[in-house]
Formats: structure tokens, C-alpha cells, sequence
């Protein structure tokens, strides 16, 4: 049986270095050693690491991302809401009305959160609930005078957040980044 190994290095000197990839490739005897310098070492474990820190980024992205939008809402008055939220009022300035239901497939969150976050604010008055007349099962969920008087905040808090997210992006990042994301969140 032949020794495929020396037979694809017979082209290789004995004790000669060459150049491969990234690696040095030494060959004595019947003996193959790679030897790696510290440039692709360092790079190999900085793309491990970058990919390990996939998770980590988007949860500071999100964690700055909320710290801005609360601010903003301080700054425009409003004491009473927390970034949770957010998803509920967006659903519900696009809808009018939904049920809980609808609210929970459309944030991604299970019922039993909606259930409590609407509550509460229904509890503040942003939010007024009834049962649906043709399903008693379901309740649904509409904004008060009170909460849609928080659109033109919400959209321009959302609207100065998408700029300094974007910022410096090419329209072509922005849409790779975006189908990047949802892949990840998709792969969850």
C-alpha cells in the first residue's frame, strides 16, 4: 500500500520550509510539522473570539439601544414607560386594536408577558381592553386618548435611533446587516 503522505511531499525537499497559508510547513524524514507563527495564531483565536462575541455585541446593542430610548422619553416627559413596551405600542399605532394574542405574535413574546405588560398599562391609562364580540376567549387591546397621544414621540425617538444606528452605513450594509440579524435571531 503506498504512503500517500511522501507521495504528495516528494516534491517537498526533507528539512525544507515553505510558505503555507499561514503555517510553515517542515518535512524531515517521514515527519510533517506545522509550525505557526504568532500572527496567525492571533488571528485565528480574534475570529473565534469575534464569532463567540456575536451574542455578547447584540446584547450591548441592545442594552445601549434601550438606555437611549428611555432617556429620550425622559427628555419628552414620559416617566412612566419602560423600553418593554415599545414593541406593544408600535404593534398597536400600526393596528388600532389587536387582540393579546395578536400583540404577543407580532412582539414574540409568549401571552402570559403581554397578559402582565398590558395590564399595566392599562393600569397607567395608555391602554383600554375589551372582550372580543366574536370570540370570548379573546380580549382586545386598544390605545387610549393618553397612548395615542405618544406616536409622534415614539416615531421620532424611533426615527433619530435608526439614524445613529445607521450611521455610516451604505444602504447595502444597512440591508446585510438587517438579513444578517434575522438569520441569528431565526437560528434561536
Amino acid at each position: 500500500m503506498p504512503n500517500l503522505a511522501s507521495e504528495s511531499l516528494q516534491t517537498i525537499e526533507k528539512s525544507r520550509i515553505s510558505s503555507v497559508m499561514d503555517a510553515q510547513v517542515r518535512v524531515t524524514g517521514d515527519a510533517i510539522f506545522f509550525v505557526l507563527d504568532k500572527s496567525f495564531m492571533t488571528n485565528y483565536f480574534r475570529r473565534v473570539a469575534d464569532i463567540e462575541g456575536i451574542v455578547s455585541t447584540i446584547a450591548t446593542v441592545r442594552e445601549r439601544a434601550n438606555r437611549y430610548i428611555s432617556q429620550q422619553l425622559r427628555k419628552m416627559g414620559v416617566e412612566d414607560i419602560a423600553t418593554p413596551y415599545g414593541g406593544i405600542f408600535a404593534s398597536l399605532f400600526r393596528n388600532r386594536q389587536l387582540t393579546m394574542g395578536e400583540i404577543a405574535r407580532n412582539i414574540r413574546r409568549d401571552k402570559s408577558t403581554v397578559t402582565v405588560l398590558i395590564r399595566k398599562l392599562v393600569d397607567l391609562g395608555y391602554v383600554e381592553t375589551c372582550s372580543s364580540a366574536t370570540d370570548a376567549r379573546a380580549t382586545i387591546v386598544r390605545l387610549s386618548k393618553k397612548g395615542r397621544a405618544l406616536e409622534p414621540i415614539f416615531s421620532e425617538i424611533s426615527k433619530d435611533l435608526r439614524k445613529r444606528v445607521c450611521r455610516g452605513f451604505t444602504a447595502e450594509e444597512k440591508e446585510m446587516l438587517a438579513t444578517m440579524l434575522e438569520r441569528v435571531r431565526d437560528n434561536l
